[in-house]
């Protein structure tokens, strides 16, 4: 991702690159991340979320994109309500075995 303009465009995307990175994250098929919700929150869990989606929320307005491994999937249960995933036509649209 390097989309934008020079130092700004650039912390983003290592900020973003390090978000994806924390353990909050599960590696899903195909190298995909989503927030793993089986996990008890802790203060800390809660901070490192609470962290992440202000990041992301970041890249998203200043960049216009997000990062390229956070799941489709994570997306659309977020703009869309968690009911909306659990449509499989939706789920085979950006991965076949579902």
């Amino acid at each position: 991702m390097a989309v934008g303009d020079g130092v700004v465009r650039a912390v983003l995307n290592e900020a973003l690159s390090l978000v994806m990175e924390d353990p909050v994250w599960i590696e899903m098929t195909e190298g995909l991340k989503t927030l793993g919700l089986g996990a008890p929150v802790t203060q800390d869990r809660l901070a490192s979320i609470k962290m992440s989606g202000s990041i992301l929320a970041l890249g998203l307005i200043y960049l216009g994109c997000l990062p390229s491994n956070l799941s489709p999937a994570f997306m659309e249960a977020i703009i869309h309500g968690p009911e909306s995933v659990e449509d499989v036509g939706f789920l085979s649209v950006f991965n076949e075995s579902w």
